[in-house]
């Protein structure tokens, strides 16, 4: 029996030992913390870029005096497609002198015809067949007559083609504003600017500003080549005799037969009107009375109640100063700054801002 316990001694002494021993399970690979994925750093700030920075602009505007004088620019398309049309234009131009009593008015023509050698580059063309008249005011004997028979253009469709070689037939792109400017710059025409008359441009299209070259001209070459000509002592006035945008019946009427498609929708006119205060008439309504009123009453009072600036103003950075000064308040929308009335005659309104 001793033995046997000295054995069970030993053995559970052994197993006792064991345990206290060290033992190596095999050592698992830790990652240093610089090798791990960084999941959990946040991503140091960058600095902003640099924005733009504001540019510090001032407009002088001059309130004309409040007249019934007004000079009428009519640009005219006088391409193929219009041939259907101009006839029955000139018959509806009868109603314009009539609208026009109790306006102090001048009438003078031009057309798209551009950059060819029988052209017009903006120059005015003559309104009879007979003399070289080529501004129409309300003293001039048979004024109806001879609107009509001008703005028929009768020998650009004539079916000889010598009708083609007259000078106010367009016989390539149509270019309206592009003519405008000329029009405007051109001193043959100075006569029918008067220096203490407003300007109107009314024009005649199925087609909007088109040219090849790629010179494209846009409503603001116009407004700069006004103001560059008369300053700001003078206002201009856009109306449009048009395929108006979005009137799809229009636009489907006016293509025709044509695969030019021969129309389009004139959405440089459109925005030129706007941003000068005129109007839009549709081309495919015959009955022209309505926008030939509008003319003469918008000549009645030609006092301004609405600016367009050269730039966006940021928002809140407006100034308006008036000098003298008057009570008047003012919005903005765009680029449009809307006075709650028209300033009297002769204020010169400044509009200081900023704009990126």
């Amino acid at each position: 029996m001793k033995g046997l316990n000295k054995f069970l001694l030993l053995a559970t002494m052994s197993l006792i030992l064991g345990a206290c021993s060290k033992v190596d399970f095999g050592s698992k690979p830790v990652s240093k913390l610089s090798e791990r994925p960084n999941y959990d750093e946040d991503t140091p700030n960058q600095p902003e870029p640099p924005g733009p920075t504001p540019t510090a602009q001032s407009e002088q505007f001059n309130q004309t005096a409040q007249n019934n004088k007004l000079d009428i620019l009519v640009v005219a398309d006088t391409s193929l497609s219009m041939n259907s049309q101009l006839l029955e234009i000139g018959t509806e131009f009868r109603k314009f002198v009539p609208s026009l009593q109790g306006v102090d008015w001048t009438l003078g023509i031009t057309t798209t015809n551009m950059d060819y050698a029988y052209d017009l580059n903006g120059n005015l063309t003559n309104l009879t067949d007979y003399n070289d008249l080529k501004i129409l005011n309300p003293l001039q004997s048979g004024a109806v007559d001879i609107l009509d028979w001008a703005m028929s253009f009768y020998d650009c469709f004539d079916s000889d083609s010598d009708g083609w070689l007259w000078a106010p037939c367009t016989i390539g792109d149509e270019e309206p504003l592009k003519a405008s400017v000329m029009a405007i710059k051109s001193g043959s025409n100075s006569p029918l600017y008067r220096s203490d008359s407003n300007l109107s441009i009314l024009y005649v299209q199925d087609e909007d500003e088109f040219d090849t070259d790629g010179d494209t001209y846009t409503p603001q070459h116009v407004i700069d080549a006004f103001d560059t000509q008369f300053g700001k002592t003078k206002k201009l006035t856009a109306y449009g005799i048009i395929i108006e945008p979005g009137d799809a019946a229009c636009l489907e009427e006016e293509t025709g037969y044509f695969e030019d498609p021969g129309a389009s929708y004139a959405y440089t006119i459109a925005e030129l009107a706007k941003r000068t205060g005129g109007a839009t008439h549709s081309i495919c309504d015959r009955n022209l009375k309505p926008i030939f009123d509008q003319i003469a009453n918008d000549a009645k009072d030609n006092r301004f109640t609405e600016v367009t600036l050269q730039h966006q103003p940021i928002a809140g950075s407006v100034k308006v100063t008036m000098v003298p000064a008057q009570n008047i308040t003012f919005s903005v929308k765009g680029k449009v700054v809307t006075l709650s009335s028209a300033p009297a005659p002769f204020t010169q309104v400044t509009v200081d801002y900023t704009h990126f």
